[in-house]
């Protein structure tokens, strides 16, 4: 069953206006001119950004973004063999493991709950079982099995919705892709929301300003579809076709500000970094009202093409950030620093 959302241009012409720092709104609000519109993001030319490494393991199996309140800005990692990490206010604030897994970890997905202030890290294993690790400053961490599959988990995406409930999208070996999802101390609940071909790595969010939960879907054929759904309607969107295989996709969305007409807009933009296998790491980046885009991230290619796994979350100023996971066991923070 589809739904149907109205799309600026067309997702393979359009060219949004440039994400601006909130800061520089208060400039323009002051009467200093806004900066010029331009179709490429300051990420992908590397000016403003800055990588850093985070953390070294033996080996990564997973990465995620997880803002909270409680915590900072920050990610959590998973090992090959089996721990949790958590490492809050970007890295700076420690690092701190959270569980041992009894299987090794094949994906990780974070979240933030508001409604009791937890931080989840739903973690995926070979073991085909998906677990919910969560924790607060206070408590914890606990580990819960939620859900068994009959296949293997080829990735996951997780995230929480106004009405409270927890989700975390699932794809499978076999193409299916679940919505599993449960109120704190309720009956989980799994729906299969779409059944597609390929299926080479999976990421999922939320959106405040539609309403939409959404899986960024890669599949063999190297393109990246964006599946949005609510309240039991599903739409599949092709966002970018890639000329080489795809081996990782992150997807998230963050708070920022766009130019149009020379007036700024506050938008809530989307925003999918994808991993290819020529080493490249890459940026799609689109709005319903502002349409799409896409460029290659300013990444040295020697920290680039050993990345084994990519996310992004929102870092509180305009602007996104970016972790990534290498097969080498190191950790990666790509983010923008003022100054």
């Amino acid at each position: 069953m589809n739904t149907t959302r109205t799309q600026a241009t067309s997702k393979k012409t359009a060219t949004p206006a440039r994400r601006i720092r909130a800061l520089a709104i208060a400039a323009a609000i002051a009467g200093v001119a806004a900066p010029a519109i331009t179709a490429t993001p300051a990420r992908a030319s590397g000016d403003g950004y800055r990588l850093n490494s985070i953390a070294h393991y033996a080996s990564v199996a997973g990465v995620s973004g997880l803002v909270a309140p409680n915590f900072g800005h920050g990610a959590v990692i998973a090992e090959r063999t089996g721990q949790i990490h958590h490492l809050p206010q970007a890295g700076y604030g420690g690092d701190f493991v959270r569980r041992w897994m009894s299987s090794p970890p094949v994906a990780v997905a974070a979240y933030y709950s508001p409604d009791d202030g937890v931080s989840h890290a739903m973690v995926a294993l070979r073991d085909r079982t998906l677990h919910e690790v969560y924790f607060s400053p206070t408590y914890g961490p606990f580990d819960y099995k939620v859900a068994t599959f009959s296949k293997s988990i080829v990735g996951i995406g997780a995230y929480y919705t106004p009405d409270r409930n927890r989700h975390t999208i699932v794809a499978l070996r076999d193409g299916t892709i679940h919505d599993v999802y449960f109120l704190p101390g309720q009956a989980v609940h799994d729906v299969v929301i779409a059944q597609l071909r390929g299926v080479v790595a999976l990421s999922g969010f939320y959106t405040s300003d539609d309403g939409f939960g959404h899986a960024i879907v890669a599949l063999r054929d190297r393109t990246v579809h964006e599946l949005y759904f609510r309240n039991g309607s599903v739409g599949n969107a092709l966002l970018h076709t890639y000329p080489t295989r795809i081996t990782a996709v992150g997807g998230f969305s963050y708070q920022t500000w766009v130019w149009p007409n020379g007036n700024p807009v506050q938008v809530e933009e989307r925003d999918v970094v994808v991993k290819l296998a020529d080493g490249t790491i890459h940026e799609i980046w689109f709005n319903p009202r502002f349409g799409i885009g896409e460029g290659k991230l300013n990444i040295d290619p020697s920290i680039a093409a050993p990345t084994s796994s990519v996310a992004g979350f929102d870092d509180g100023g305009g602007f996104p950030a970016y972790v990534f996971g290498t097969k080498d066991g190191f950790a990666w923070l790509y983010q923008f620093v003022v100054g």
